[in-house]
Formats: C-alpha cells, sequence, structure tokens
C-alpha cells in the first residue's frame, strides 16, 4: 500500500512536473506568438511608412520635374525678352538719328528760307526807296 502510495505520489509528481513544463512552454509560446504579433505590426507599419515615404519621392519627384520645366521657360522668357529689349534699343538708336537727321535738315531747310527771306528783303527794299 505504501508502495502504491509512493507510485501514485511519484506518478502526481511527474504528471505535475509535466504540467509546469507544459504551462511554461504555453506561456513560453505565447511570449513568442506575441512578440512575433509585435514584430509583424512593426513590419506593417514599417512598411505603410517605407510606402508613404516612396510616394512622397515621387511627388517630390514630380515637383522637381516641374520646377525644372518652369525654370526653363522662365528662362525662355527672359531670352526672349532680352531680345526684344535689344530690338527695342535698336529701334530707339535708330529713331534718334533719325530724329538728329530731321532736326538737321529743318535746320538746313531754315536756314535757306532765312537766306531766301533776306534775299527778298534786299531786293525789295530798294523798291521801296525809290
Amino acid at each position: 500500500m505504501r508502495e502504491n502510495t509512493r507510485s501514485a505520489e511519484d506518478r502526481a509528481r511527474t504528471a505535475e512536473e509535466r504540467l509546469q513544463h507544459e504551462r511554461c512552454a504555453a506561456e513560453e509560446s505565447k511570449r513568442a506568438a506575441e512578440e512575433s504579433k509585435r514584430a509583424a505590426e512593426e513590419s506593417k507599419r514599417a512598411a505603410l511608412k517605407s510606402k508613404t515615404d516612396a510616394e512622397q519621392a515621387k511627388r517630390n519627384e514630380v515637383n522637381a520635374r516641374k520646377a525644372v520645366e518652369e525654370e526653363r521657360r522662365n528662362t525662355e522668357e527672359a531670352r526672349r525678352n532680352e531680345e526684344e529689349a535689344r530690338r527695342n534699343e535698336e529701334e530707339a538708336r535708330r529713331n534718334e538719328e533719325e530724329a538728329r537727321r530731321n532736326e538737321a535738315e529743318e535746320k538746313r531747310k531754315r536756314l535757306e528760307l532765312e537766306a531766301e527771306l533776306r534775299e527778298m528783303r534786299k531786293m525789295l527794299k530798294p523798291q521801296g526807296n525809290t
């Protein structure tokens, strides 16, 4: 009977140890599952951040392309404006030259007319004295 009791106690102790071991293994599995779940969530967050970063990089690239194109257009417009300004300066210079020529021509004509008027006055003056 003692031996049966001892044997039963041994079996009970063995069963208790096995139960304890299974509890530890179950707890370890639970911790590993939780850690795996946390790692999966972290991986998911990292993937989402990578996707967001990639989308932002695409937007930045599009904006950079637009900025480059805008700069090209602005440079071209500035070049056209400079060319137009040069043409306007040349035209203004030609207009000034023409105005000087016209002024010189008018002065020459005025002097000729004044000389002609003096001649006519000279011619009329003796007639008026007689």
